[in-house]
C-alpha cells in the first residue's frame, strides 16, 4: 500500500471517542500521544498548544463537569 493510500485510509476510517475506559495510559504511550499533538495544524503555524495531563480520576471528572457544564 502507498503511502498516500494508507494517508486516505487513515482519513477515511477516522473515529470520534467518545468513550473511554479506567486503564492508565503507560507514560512511553502519553509522551508520544503529546508530542503527535505538537504536529497537529493551526492557524499562521502559531502552534499555540498547551497541554494538560490529569489523571486523577475526581480532579478529571469535576474538570469535565465544568468544562461542559
Amino acid at each position: 500500500m502507498s503511502h498516500l493510500s494508507r494517508v486516505f485510509q487513515l482519513l477515511r476510517n477516522r473515529q470520534s471517542v467518545r468513550g473511554f475506559d479506567d486503564r492508565a495510559v503507560p507514560p512511553r504511550s502519553l509522551a508520544r500521544i503529546l508530542d503527535c499533538g505538537c504536529y497537529a495544524p493551526s492557524a499562521k503555524e502559531d502552534q499555540p498548544w498547551r497541554y494538560v495531563v490529569v489523571q486523577d480520576p475526581v480532579t478529571r471528572n469535576r474538570l469535565a463537569s465544568e468544562a461542559f457544564n
